[in-house]
């Protein structure tokens, strides 16, 4: 079995044969400078075989998922119609609105294919190629750390998580910015291992270093990832920097490399923020367009959405030591909802936060026995105390002294992933190597600064992220006892091994229903189907600026929730300006005189709404209605979910209900030549 052990994570300072740098028990190739310029002629051909092989099968792996439709995505419609209005010539809107949510880089891409190529199928091939160009880059990468078949085999499990092969069909900016940002971490390494000939990549990385935050404003904290790579095998001592000691030229040029791309990265972020700062009406009205952060996209409760995020936002919320320590704990859901995303769905029941309490006990026994040295007299004894204090904990809190709550599962096995890099990047530190320690920095002020777990922006560094626990996870193999030999390979294989299942089943049904001759009735439970037909209605109607209004809200699983899907992608199918619905003004169009009075001062002509989800609705399925019974203990009433549209009809001052009539929408068909993309010119569907 190829190592991850420290060893693999120390650079040498020269190119020596890698055979004299091993020691007896390494079976791996080790560092940068070794593993890119001392290979051997076979070895180099071995590892370009390896690549071939690994990018073909990427690529086979995402034409499965392909297809020539829009995917409903969330933020894929706010950047489609960004890029339509650029394209169009009306600037940087959205639903009528000038935006800041968003770098323009992503859009106008979007845009010039746009005057080239209308379709979806365009637009889906270039994040299709940008992701797996990422994936190819991600290799050569990781060959830094580990042998090309460990790096190919970390390549492709990331290839099929969730979290990751969504972003080759859905619209989002992630796939240029992981492509750019692999770029860039790529010749921050061939900087740091051939400085003599850096001049041209230093440049060459500035500009990638501008592009990153072009494409994402999180290229801000990509550039602690390039810092890392760049002061790779250096000593990080900022007093001597700024006293101008430097023990050699080349640690002058690192230096130097450091301080520039963080410059252009500074420098381009603010000079984008200033360019697209918005007035506060304008800020105002961007927010009424919908075209503002959404955290409660998907699975989150309406709830949740009011949480107060500490950075972006003035708005303090009462008790920030507690806002902050409960962002801390849900950091573990980060991670695990990054690599067993079905976590999500089942971190709520009660049966997980007693799993997931009965593994931490478990895992903090197994850390007593290998802090005592594997003594089992000691063990025994630390362990009964342990278990005693566990025990006294719960009677109390069963007594009402105090709360306990059980630690959710997804929880538990994302902070043992924490630790786990914690524990390489520890050993890293005292080696120089800094790169887990930023990925770790960068993944704490994600954790902290958004109110609720969002593991699509850990997709750029994921490989690195797994490659860390599976260092951790087989020096913590080697350390096992020889009594425990059939357990050495356990929690190695189990992490692999479970990624590989929970990940694959996903990827399968979504191949499955992209390759549906009727995908948009498998899609999300066909949910998005009648939201088609509307705007394909509306398209028809040719209805004036803010004649739409959409209602962001909905209940599924029992709970209201709020999300701006429906409000984009109106905007989007329809190239409408839409009027976003206050939730104080939501609610029955027919019967409410308040939404009536609201409609009417804004001389609303047609009203956007989803109906309660029934039954539940998750991911792409609809929950028997016997096991929602069972889970609810309440009968399930008749299948409803889609969305509906109503025509207001204007009665005066004194109107009595209804307020509104339901408009019967006829169904379209959605073949491949009417749901293609964008016919005769940007905007025309």
């Amino acid at each position: 079995m190829a190592e991850f052990t420290s060893a693999n994570f120390q650079m040498t300072a020269s190119a020596q044969p890698h055979s004299q740098l091993l020691g007896a028990n390494e079976t791996i190739v080790t560092p940068a400078r070794v593993r890119t310029y001392a290979m051997s002629k076979d070895e180099s051909r071995a590892a370009w075989r390896i690549w071939i092989g690994l990018v073909i099968a990427c690529l086979f792996l995402y034409l499965l998922t392909y297809n020539v439709y829009w995917v409903p995505g969330g933020d894929s419609e706010l950047y489609v119609a960004l890029a339509r209005s650029l394209a169009q010539g009306h600037g940087y809107k959205f639903n009528g609105s000038f935006v800041s949510i968003s770098p323009p880089g992503w859009p106008l891409l979007l845009a010039g294919l746009m005057k080239v190529w209308p379709t979806f199928a365009a637009m889906k091939l270039v994040t299709l190629l940008c992701m797996v160009g990422s994936l190819a880059l991600w290799y050569w990468i990781l060959l830094r750390f580990t042998t090309p078949k460990w790096s190919a085999a970390i390549v492709l499990m990331t290839a099929i998580i969730s979290h990751v092969y969504s972003l080759s069909f859905w619209l989002h900016s992630d796939a240029l910015f992981c492509f750019i940002a692999c770029a860039a971490m790529l010749v921050a390494f061939q900087i740091n291992e051939r400085p003599e000939r850096s001049i041209g990549r230093i440049i060459l990385l500035l500009f990638l270093c501008a592009a990153m935050v072009f494409v994402r404003w999180a290229g801000v904290l990509q550039w602690l990832i390039i810092a890392a790579i760049l002061l790779h095998n250096q000593p990080v001592t900022p007093i001597k920097w700024l006293k101008l000691q430097f023990t050699s030229t080349e640690q002058k040029r690192f230096i130097l490399a450091t301080f520039l791309t963080g410059l252009v990265t500074l420098g381009t972020f603010l000079c984008i923020r200033h360019a697209l700062s918005l007035t506060p009406e304008e800020a105002e009205q961007a927010k009424d367009a919908g075209a503002v952060f959404d955290d409660s996209t998907g699975m989150q409760a309406q709830a949740e959405s009011k949480t107060v995020d500490l950075i972006n936002t003035t708005k303090q919320p009462k008790n920030m030591p507690r806002e902050y320590a409960r962002r801390f704990g849900d950091s573990g859901k980060w991670f695990s909802w990054l690599v067993w995303q079905p976590l999500r769905f089942i971190g709520g029941i009660s049966l997980a936060g007693i799993l997931g309490t009965a593994l931490a006990i478990v895992l903090v026994l197994l850390a007593l026995y290998a802090a005592l040295g594997f003594n089992r007299l000691y063990f025994l004894s630390a362990s009964a105390i342990f278990l005693v204090g566990v025990l006294l904990v719960f009677v109390l809190a069963r007594r009402g002294v105090f709360e306990v709550k059980p630690l959710p599962l997804d929880t538990v096995l994302g902070w043992v992933m924490i630790l786990a890099i914690l524990f390489v990047a520890i050993q890293g530190i005292f080696r120089r190597q800094w790169i887990l320690l930023a990925a770790l920095i960068y993944s704490a002020l994600l954790c902290l600064n958004w109110p609720n777990p969002n593991s699509r922006y850990l997709v750029p560094i994921a490989p690195l992220l797994i490659w860390g626990t599976l260092a951790a996870l087989q020096q913590v193999d080697l350390r096992i006892p020889r009594v425990w030999s059939w357990a050495r390979p356990l929690m190695l294989w189990l992490f692999i091994a479970t990624i590989i299942i929970a990940n694959l089943v996903l990827f399968g049904i979504d191949a499955w229903i992209a390759r549906s001759h009727d995908f948009y009735g498998r899609y999300e439970a066909g949910l998005d189907k009648s939201l088609i037909n509307i705007c394909a209605y509306l398209n028809k109607q040719k209805p004036g600026e803010h004649d739409v209004a959409v209602n962001a809200h909905y209940v599924n699983m029992g709970k209201m929730r709020e999300s701006k899907f429906g409000v984009r992608a109106t905007v989007m199918l329809g190239d409408v300006v839409t009027k976003y619905v206050p939730w104080k003004y939501a609610g029955d169009p027919t019967s409410q005189k308040i939404f009536y009075n609201w409609a009417r001062r804004y001389k609303v002509k047609y009203y956007l709404v989803q109906q309660p989800v029934s039954p539940w609705r998750v991911w792409h399925f609809r929950l028997s209605p016997k096991l929602q019974e069972s889970l609810t203990h309440e009968p399930v009433g008749f299948e409803s979910g889609g969305w509906r549209l109503y025509k207001m009809v204007d009665k005066g001052p004194e109107a009595q209900p209804p307020y509104a009539v339901l408009v019967d929408v006829p169904d379209v068909k959605t073949g491949q030549d009417e749901c293609r993309g964008y016919k005769e010119k940007p905007g025309s569907q």
